[in-house]
């Protein structure tokens, strides 16, 4: 770990606790140790909260759940309770991770809430050849799998080599534009469209780089319409003043 922060002094700064902008992660990126490029804190579109993601795995998963619009709130790094998944792991033969001397929880990559109440946690790992050959991972997993199914959360394990990766870069490329304040010509316009799904294309299938967005931008939106559309931004923009 980069910067060691206690459990005690991380239950006083109540990590693990809130939802939307107020969540606050069990991990921050910059207390772990990683290869360049791994970590990254994207803020969220809808909350303006730095997510602390751990993987790029993590961050595409993300991405791709964030724009269903079942989904209300996504908690990163989510803790389980120690004297939980304590008693799951004595199961196993296995001890409570520990650091420096203290107990530290399991801690669940994704929590997605749900617009109709419930919640569903993700577990991502690169492949999974990596994973089965990692008897540590697959003991870890199966103690919260165990755990979150044990008070009703539905778990899910999911592999970076099945995410469609041209999907996510796509979303990423048009999230930005969710907030009006940021559209300030065609383009920009076109991507608010999209990220509120107003307009709709293929996402999933091929990689729409700045020339491909023009140019879908220039049919969908006429000369005409512009200008109206832009009124209407404008008028959004005011209002969040």
């Amino acid at each position: 770990m980069k910067h060691y922060i206690s459990q005690k002094t991380k239950r006083k700064q109540q990590r693990g606790e809130g939802n939307g902008a107020g969540y606050k992660p069990e991990i921050r990126v910059n207390e772990v140790k990683g290869h360049l490029g791994t970590h990254m804190a994207p803020r969220d579109y809808k909350t303006d909260r730095a997510m602390q993601f751990l993987s790029q795995g993590e961050a595409m998963l993300y991405s791709i759940l964030r724009f269903d619009d079942n989904v209300v709130d996504i908690r990163e790094q989510y803790p389980l309770p120690i004297d939980a998944t304590e008693i799951i792991a004595r199961q196993l033969g296995k001890r409570q991770p520990m650091v420096r001397g203290e107990k530290i929880p399991y801690t669940v990559d994704l929590l997605a809430d749900y617009a109709d109440g419930h919640s569903e946690a993700y577990s991502v790992k690169v492949s999974r050849s990596e994973f089965k050959k990692s008897r540590s991972q697959i003991e870890n997993v199966y103690i919260m799998k165990t755990y979150c199914e044990s008070v009703g959360i539905p778990f899910h394990q999911v592999y970076t080599e099945d995410l469609n990766r041209t999907y996510a870069e796509n979303l990423s490329r048009i999230v930005y534009y969710w907030n009006p304040n940021t559209v300030e010509d065609k383009v920009g316009l076109f991507k608010f469209l999209l990220a509120h799904k107003y307009i709709r294309i293929d996402l999933e299938t091929d990689v729409v780089d700045p020339v491909k967005f023009r140019k879908l931008a220039d049919d969908a939106i006429s000369d005409e319409q512009y200008p109206d559309l832009m009124k209407k931004i404008n008028n959004l923009k005011r209002a969040m003043i």
